[in-house]
């Protein structure tokens, strides 16, 4: 299982050809910097049931993950987004857990790539 959207890699490995610069590795410094920051915000909005923050935060993370490429964490961000904006009854407590999984397999696949220097 993939974590990744190999389209978006290869669309972010072009950009650097085009620019220059490394993007992409810049990017993954990012995602990895700054996604624990925002899970453990999520999940101390949600202890806290603050969900205009919870809102806010995987808003954040969604758009993190989207231009990195981590699809399935894309995905969770924008229904807990969703179910939070809405006051929708949600399973926050999983999709946070499934969340930290994704990060984590995205993460080490991120890196493996940068390594691979493809």
């Amino acid at each position: 299982m993939s974590y990744l959207n190999r389209e978006q890699i290869e669309i972010l490995r072009d950009l650097e050809k085009t620019c220059g610069k490394p993007l992409l590795e810049d990017l993954v410094r990012i995602f990895a910097e700054s996604s624990p920051k925002k899970l453990q915000l999520i999940t101390q909005s949600i202890e806290k049931n603050d969900f205009n923050s919870v809102k806010e935060a995987a808003h954040a993370l969604k758009s993190s993950a989207g231009n990195i490429g981590a699809q399935r964490m894309f995905e969770l961000c924008a229904k807990m987004e969703n179910a939070a904006r809405n006051a929708l009854d949600f399973d926050y407590v999983n999709t946070v857990a499934e969340l930290n999984q994704q990060f984590e397999g995205a993460k080490v696949e991120l890196y493996e790539e940068l390594d691979s220097g493809q």
